[in-house]
């Protein structure tokens, strides 16, 4: 008898395929794997076809080692068992060593075999790769270490897989890629705005999406969060640029402003890569670092909205208006239209600034309207910061200002009143200016600017105005007739120097009520009077109050005018004249 009798294993194993994933950080490859039967398997990165000269690629593998890869010798290398199997020297070796059968083996990858078999290189994060896998199985371990027959002959070797294997488990496979958890960098290549928008050119070392928002220069640096919501984004598909167009200030629709100096911050996310649970956005660090300066054009002219328009003395209009930017503004009134008002209205406007005065008393063209870009001029415009915006002697943009138009004559009326208004812009652009040494000027009457910024059309809503009149009226002429025509009655005969009313009162000179006592709401009270428009106007007194004593609710004086009695006569008038807006 013959114990102990090996029956012979001549069948390499087989390589079953069951997953792969990018794992622990942006270099580093998983295989899971399972063998049929006790062994070992290796697995390694190989780049894409034409990816590398210096590694071997998908396609490079050799079916024989005659001719090793220098500096050994002159080869192409890349003999399928020596490289994926690696080599301790090179520290590429990953394997698994496998003692059940049809059990998951992970196997992890973080380098790539050069072709020499003696040096390496790093995967790049989001990147593609093949896998090679080579296995072989116990056979040999086992039977060495086993009791032997007498006719125990040992095997040559383990079973192999061949390279035709190799190439079968690497399509099932496919292409795996490595995690990209890196933010894209951004580069802001340039920048163009409107007057009521920002558009920043950019682009990212991979494809993604950026996201931008305006903030006031010199504000604090907004979170990610508000840099999205506002919702000015583009999709970037490198090496091609994209443009994020900023639209409004806020989520909430605030406009930007013209002529308005801006910080611009932008991050971006990456699309999401195979097997990564989220994307990978910009740090604040990044947030911080887009940071670029623009400022939004300014073309246009001031826009002047009235508010209210009154006359307030027998010389003097006060005008109530708002303006839409920084800027100066002139008012001036005529009674008749200036010659050549047309072409000359800047001109005449300021001439008479000497009569232009704010609620302040200061000289029209001497002060400022503020907006908030004069926070950071240059600070020789008064506005250094906002305790100088914010001092309640500081006019500021889209609020009341108060003109006052003075040296006018009484109970005039004045059909031409102009309002002008010139902006603060500077010749250049940047983060200096606010002394207007190139402004943009209200136009006397252009369609090419909206109405509020046309001197004409702002003239159409002032209007017409007329002085007050402070001087109260005189009498012309007044004379009773004495003794009186008839026995019951005084009649008074009186004339005004302007329309109005007169009223009078008589009192018995034995009443005891003299002129010091003799208040006008007492004269008034009588109710003896007559309108005034021209000529001449009688009052006839027939009692002492016109009142009827049932319907008075105070003690009326019903007395008749008494026949051989002597009266004293007051009399007292008002003018017509009223306030005008």
């Amino acid at each position: 008898m013959t114990s102990r009798v090996w029956v012979v294993d001549a069948t390499p194993p087989t390589i079953l395929v069951v997953r792969w994933d990018g794992v622990k950080n942006e270099q580093t490859i998983q295989v899971t794997l399972q063998l049929n039967e006790p062994g070992t398997i290796w697995c390694t990165l190989a780049v894409l076809t034409t990816a590398s000269a210096t590694a071997c690629d998908e396609n490079d593998l050799q079916d024989t080692n005659a001719v090793p890869p220098p500096p050994t010798g002159a080869g192409p290398g890349c003999y399928y068992e020596s490289f994926i199997k690696g080599g301790v020297a090179s520290g590429a070796t990953f394997r698994a060593d496998i003692h059940n059968p049809y059990v998951d083996y992970d196997i992890e990858m973080n380098t790539i075999l050069a072709k020499s078999e003696n040096s390496k290189s790093t995967p790049t994060r989001r990147t593609g790769y093949k896998v090679h896998c080579f296995a072989e199985d116990d056979w040999l371990i086992q039977a060495a270490a086993a009791n032997h027959s007498i006719s125990y002959t040992s095997p040559a070797g383990p079973k192999k897989v061949t390279l035709s294997h190799t190439t079968a488990v690497r399509a099932a496979i496919g292409l795996v890629t490595t995690l990209d958890l890196t933010p894209p960098d951004i580069t802001i290549s340039g920048w163009s705005t409107t007057e009521t928008a920002i558009a920043i050119t950019l682009t990212l070392d991979e494809s993604g999406t950026a996201w931008c928002r305006a903030v006031r220069r010199g504000f604090g640096v907004p979170p990610l969060q508000e840099i999205l919501d506002t919702g000015f984004s583009s999709i970037v598909s490198p090496p091609a640029t994209s443009v994020v167009n900023v639209l409004n200030y806020d989520p909430y629709g605030e406009k930007l402003r013209l002529g308005t100096d801006y910080d611009v911050y932008c991050f971006s996310g990456d699309n999401l890569c195979y097997n990564c649970d989220y994307q990978s956005f910009s740090s604040d660090a990044d947030i911080l670092s887009s940071k670029t300066q623009v400022r939004t054009l300014d073309t246009s002219p001031p826009q002047l909205t009235i508010v209210r328009f009154e006359s307030i003395a027998h010389d003097k209009l006060s005008i109530k208006l708002q303006v839409d930017e920084g800027a100066r503004i002139w008012c001036a009134a005529w009674t008749a239209e200036p010659a050549s008002m047309s072409t000359t209205y800047e001109a005449k406007i300021k001439g008479l600034a000497a009569t232009c005065h704010d609620s302040e008393g200061r000289q029209c063209g001497s002060f400022w309207v503020y907006d908030l870009d004069d926070i950071e001029d240059d600070p020789a415009d008064g506005v250094a910061n906002v305790s100088d915006y914010k001092k309640w002697r500081t006019w500021v943009y889209n609020q009341d200002v108060d003109i006052v138009l003075s040296g006018l004559a009484s109970e005039t009326r004045y059909d031409y009143v102009y309002c002008y208004a010139e902006d603060d812009e500077l010749a250049q652009v940047g983060p200096v200016g606010g002394l207007g040494s190139a402004p943009h000027k209200m136009p006397y009457s252009s369609a090419s600017v909206p109405a509020p910024s046309r001197v004409l059309s702002v003239q159409g809503q002032l209007g017409s105005i007329t002085t007050l009149d402070e001087t109260p009226p005189s009498f012309t002429y007044l004379a009773v007739k004495d003794p009186t025509a008839g026995d019951g009655t005084i009649s008074v005969t009186l004339s005004l120097n302007e329309p109005g009313t007169a009223y009078c009162r008589a009192t018995r000179v034995d009443s005891g009520e003299s002129a010091g006592v003799m208040y006008v709401n007492k004269i008034i009270s009588a109710g003896w009077s007559a309108p005034y428009s021209s000529g001449t106007v009688v009052i006839n007194m027939t009692r002492i109050e016109d009142v009827n004593p049932m319907s008075s609710l105070e003690l009326a004086e019903w007395t008749p005018i008494e026949q051989s009695t002597q009266y004293d006569v007051y009399c007292w008038a008002k003018d017509d004249a009223v306030t005008t807006t």
